[in-house]
């Protein structure tokens, strides 16, 4: 009997795992999901699942065959679903058309499906292998993992330090007005990080500092993130470049010590306001005018906002930090030492002692042209 090819099965599931993330900041809040049918080792149709609404990755790649596919495997990233969604169920259209075996890379974590659709698959008769590159796919989705298991988005602090960890001067200085402290490729990035995420945060203090535009601005088809303003007080002027609406949606998360002319005038040009209990419960950073982040979050997650974005300032950083909210830092370092009293990312007085301080792991980095991406998970994250 002939061995079985495992590398052929891990090249076939990479293959899958790069047409999933052509998907990329499109299919929120549904997850990255690609797939490939193979023929006698060969690989014969392909597809990934495009947009939220579109068909899944599954039937996208069967539809491309005009054979019964009783002799193809298939290898896809996800679990296949076995719920009426706004899609089909993937498991009947799998069935109906007679594919041989199903090789899955990581059970669907999603209550309706997890492992539902591999159990159904059984069931018909087919052979269903789970676990190939499945830590390639769980980290290609970590963002729909936390969301469909918790109902709360996954968050992204990003800032940009200079080597000595410094996001601006003593003065405020964070050299916006001059192009920043990175350099052109770290702001692609981020603004590839805008166009894959559903949502972007910062405090009024970032506004009246750099009045930022926060679009992602990358050439070709994209999306806009809904940008949020953390703004107890009011203090962000209406003129701002973030309150224009026809650029991308705007929400301002305030409290009733913010104007109420100011909050009707901000509806009056589109912006959705939300207006929280004032108070910073349990939290050292006053931050942006005592809007507790849990409040926040646990909102964003009820509209289906499956990620989040915090782009700072200090007060916010430490404020999410402080709250045990962030699951993803991406810190962009450039060759640059400020010095002196220069801002910190976390206000506040921080620890007190070493051992109190949080630590991460899973640190990764990556050149972005004169400059060094630092990403890393809070220790104890998934």
């Amino acid at each position: 009997m002939k061995p079985h090819d495992h590398q052929h099965d891990r090249e076939m599931m990479a293959r899958a795992l790069s047409l999933a993330r052509r998907g990329r900041g499109w299919t929120s809040p549904n997850p990255m999901v690609g797939a490939v049918l193979v023929r006698n080792g060969r690989l014969v149709a392909e597809g990934w699942h495009r947009h939220w609404g579109a068909d899944h990755a599954e039937v996208d790649a069967l539809r491309k065959v005009d054979f019964k596919a009783d002799q193809c495997d298939m290898y896809v990233t996800l679990e296949p679903c076995v719920h009426q969604g706004v899609t089909p169920p993937c498991v009947e259209a799998i069935i109906r058309a007679g594919v041989r075996t199903v090789h899955v890379a990581m059970i669907d974590p999603n209550p309706l499906v997890s492992g539902k659709g591999v159990r159904k698959l059984r069931q018909a008769g087919l052979g269903v292998e789970v676990g190939v590159l499945e830590r390639e796919a769980r980290e290609l989705n970590e963002i729909f993992v936390k969301f469909i298991t918790t109902g709360r988005p996954f968050v992204v602090a990003k800032a940009a330090l200079s080597l000595d960890g410094r996001i601006a001067t003593a003065s405020g200085d964070s050299g916006q007005k001059s192009g920043g402290l990175s350099g052109p490729e770290a702001h692609r990035y981020v603004h590839q990080l805008r166009r894959d995420l559903d949502a972007i945060l910062v405090g009024a203090g970032t506004v009246l500092a750099d009045d930022p535009l926060l679009t992602c601005r990358l050439p070709g088809r994209t999306r806009q993130p809904l940008r949020i303003v953390l703004d107890g007080m009011g203090r962000a002027p209406l003129s701002a470049h973030v309150f224009d609406v026809s650029a991308a949606p705007t929400t301002v998360a305030t409290t009733l010590q913010s104007p109420k002319i100011w909050r009707e005038n901000l509806i009056r040009m589109g912006v959705q306001v939300w207006v929280y209990k004032s108070g910073r419960r349990r939290l050292k950073t006053a931050g942006e005018a005592a809007i507790d982040p849990h409040e926040l979050v646990a909102e964003l997650g009820q509209r289906k906002i499956a990620s989040l974005l915090i782009e700072g300032g200090s007060k916010t950083h430490a404020a999410f930090m402080e709250a045990g909210l962030i699951d993803r830092y991406d810190l962009i370092f450039a060759p640059r030492l400020i010095g002196g009293d220069g801002l910190p990312l976390f206000a506040g007085s921080g620890a007190r002692a070493l051992a109190e301080a949080p630590t991460v792991s899973r640190l990764s980095t990556r050149r972005l042209g004169k400059d060094i991406l630092v990403r890393a998970y809070p220790e104890g994250a998934n």
